[in-house]
């Protein structure tokens, strides 16, 4: 099967970590008759081979023997089985989910030879990873996108004797098929299969072709399984959203929930990779569901749903309300992703997942507390239930095996709302030798509270957070800020203090002449707040130009019209950087606020705020009057967008609603969303 892998010369290719001299036995290891090896070995080539979706000379090298794995029969084996299939889904008796099928049905599972042996184990593996490489998205037209193509024509040429995997007796096998099969062997076994797993797996690989979205509206209507009719309307969503019908999603997803199926079991061993720890996580998440296969229906039909945010809010109430934890779980999850990316209303499933914080389940409990923990400001009609709960904890701390332990979620969402409620928390956490990393930035919501509390713990650098938010009532703290080396966060918060930190002044003077720019241009900037002293003006302009001029820029233009002098030093900013947008944008604010005329201002903030939406916060802070009015179509666009500001199916931020929520808010001040 392996015959010539070891003519290849694989240490003159690399792959993602170095030499690719270990890729033939990675290989061999992916069908090795031991499940830990076969794991082992599927990291790595996930690692390092495949390492983040690339493809390397030694990946493409190693498709053939991936495709030779995959499609050698065991000795014995009959390999005469044809996915054939006398019709489309819905179309006949033999419609996806069809219970009961008989022997004589055409194309049915086990059509292998009753004398076969054992297949090869780990195939299932090696087609995910064939599927993987298939899949590799192309970039500039550079020598990876040349591999990506070359491996593509591998396993393209390999068609028929895929195709024949379509009708595999393992049904692992024919599930992990369906990203390597064309649109007409999926359809083809689509009208036949009864397993669900794999219904649910074809139907996701026809998501991905060009099937007439009517075709999957029929497998949805005609199946007799429910979670085939869900798998095909995530299908039709991922194709057009506005094209699933709106009628019975919950009740419909509740069924599919409740089919009878044997339940999840553990694989029963452990392996040191990532594969194998989510492996293990899925296993844990699975136990005691009632149907294994119908797993994560919930969050992927809403996730599909995409703009359609009533109708996702309103199919998750009914969801969240269920008796059944399973149901509850996914749902969580589905909400989750639409409150993180999406806006709406969500006042009601913010107090449908607080009730779940008492749920019987703990994995519920603490999925509902991670999740409101990420949704601030919208937590605030909640705070009386997460209290509560909070109250109720045995241990209000998160342990772990090494490190500072952290706060639970319920200290976090009432820190985040400056509950006073979770002060007490917070100060404890200081008597602590080792305090939660999220401690300073918590406390830096009760600013008159923490600086008494945080005194005999400085010079500490962890509570700046804390010492800017109190300004000048952080006046007590400027000695010990002093004892230690003036830093450019020391700066910030000294500026911040204002003039009670006048006693730093000689301090900052030699720092805003010093050679360390970023410090420097910190330190002139706390002296303008300090003194009021325009002196510092030309301090800040010799800064304009090096590697700290964004940060030049802000404390200029923090100056206002004080520093109408350094105009001209500002304009040539104006069209730099052009790229990336964040120093014509820095340079666009600080003539706004020193001059107050949008002219020259307002075509480069329009730019910027269509080209990086991620200037948008920045440019929404700093408008106001003339340049406000100019800005407003942009504004109104936005407030218009049903997703929320900077969001990706790609990144994630715990922050990322509350960045959303104060953006819309500001704008809001300026214009109103039309109405939906």
């Amino acid at each position: 099967m392996f015959s010539g892998m070891d003519d290849i010369d694989w240490g003159r290719m690399r792959h993602a970590y170095g030499p690719a001299t270990q890729v033939p036995g990675w290989v061999r290891g992916l069908v090795d008759l031991d499940p830990a090896v076969r794991e082992e070995s599927l990291d790595a080539m996930y690692g390092a081979v495949h390492h983040q979706g690339d493809v390397y000379k030694c990946t493409v090298e190693a498709v053939p023997f991936l495709l030779k794995a995959l499609t050698t029969p065991s000795p014995g084996s009959d390999t005469t089985a044809t996915p054939s299939s006398p019709g489309r889904p819905g179309a006949t008796p033999s419609s996806p989910g069809r219970p009961g099928a008989t022997p004589s049905s055409p194309g049915r599972l086990g059509a292998a030879s009753s004398t076969a042996a054992s297949p090869l184990p780990g195939r299932h593996g090696i087609a995910e990873l064939l599927a993987s490489i298939a899949g590799a998205e192309l970039g500039d037209g550079g020598a990876m996108d040349r591999r990506i193509r070359k491996a593509r024509k591998l396993i393209a040429a390999a068609a028929p004797a895929l195709a024949v995997l379509a009708a595999d007796p393992d049904p692992a096998v024919r599930a992990a098929m369906a990203k390597l099969l064309p649109e007409d062997v999926l359809l083809d076994r689509l009208a036949v299969e009864d397993d669900p797993v794999v219904l649910r797996a074809l139907l996701d690989g026809l998501s991905e072709t060009d099937v007439p979205t009517d075709l999957l509206l029929a497998a949805a209507a005609n199946s007799l399984l429910a979670s085939t009719s869900v798998a095909a309307l995530v299908a039709v969503a991922r194709k057009d959203p506005e094209q699933v019908p709106a009628d019975e999603l919950a009740s419909r997803l509740e069924r599919a929930y409740a089919e009878e199926a044997e339940p999840a079991a553990s694989a029963g061993f452990r392996t040191d990779t990532l594969i194998g720890s989510v492996r293990v996580a899925t296993e844990k998440l699975d136990a005691g569901r009632r149907a294994p296969h119908a797993a994560r229906l919930i969050d992927q039909l809403t996730d599909a749903l995409g703009p359609r945010v009533p109708l996702r809010i309103e199919m998750l109430e009914q969801l969240l309300r269920s008796p059944h934890a399973d149901i509850v779980q996914d749902a969580l999850f589905g909400t989750g992703k639409l409150i993180d990316r999406w806006r709406g209303d969500y006042r009601v499933l913010v107090h449908l997942v607080a009730g779940h914080l008492t749920h019987p389940d703990g994995r519920i409990r603490d999925q509902a507390a991670r999740l409101l923990s990420h949704w601030y400001p919208l937590t605030a009609p909640v705070a009386d239930p997460v209290h509560a709960a909070l109250v109720a904890l045995p241990d209000w701390l998160v342990r772990y095996q090494s490190g500072p332990p952290g706060l639970h979620p319920a200290v976090e969402i009432l820190g985040a709302l400056g509950d006073e409620r979770a002060l007490p928390y917070l100060l404890e956490t200081l008597t602590f030798d080792q305090r939660p990393r999220s401690t300073p930035g918590l406390l830096a919501h009760y600013p008159q509270a923490a600086i008494e509390a945080i005194l005999p713990l400085l010079p500490s650098p962890d509570f700046h957070a804390v010492l800017r938010a109190a300004g000048p009532a952080a006046a007590p703290a400027v000695p010990a800020l002093l004892e230690m080396p003036l830093d450019d966060a020391a700066a910030l918060t000294l500026g911040a203090i204002g003039p009670a930190a006048s006693v730093a002044v000689p301090a900052l003077r030699a720092a805003a002449s010093g050679t360390e720019e970023r410090l420097a241009v910190n330190a002139a900037g706390a002296l303008w707040r300090i003194l009021g002293d325009p002196d510092v003006l030309p301090l800040l302009v010799d800064q304009l130009g090096g590697r700290a001029t964004v940060n030049a820029l802000e404390q200029i233009g923090a100056m206002g019209p004080a520093a109408s002098a350094a105009v001209p030093a500002v304009r040539p900013f104006l069209d730099g950087d052009a790229q990336a947008w964040w120093l014509p944008t820095r340079a666009a604010i600080a003539l706004w606020r020193l001059t107050s005329e949008p002219g020259r201002a307002l075509p480069v903030l329009t730019a910027a705020w269509n080209a990086n939406p991620h200037t948008r916060p920045a440019i929404a802070d700093a408008a106001s009057g003339p340049l406000a009015a100019g800005l407003a179509p942009l504004f109104q666009a936005e407030l218009d967008r049903p997703q929320r500001h900077g969001v990706s199916s790609t990144t994630w931020s715990s922050n990322q609603v509350a960045t959303d929520e104060r953006l819309t808010a500001r704008l809001r001040t300026f214009v109103q969303p039309r109405a939906s």
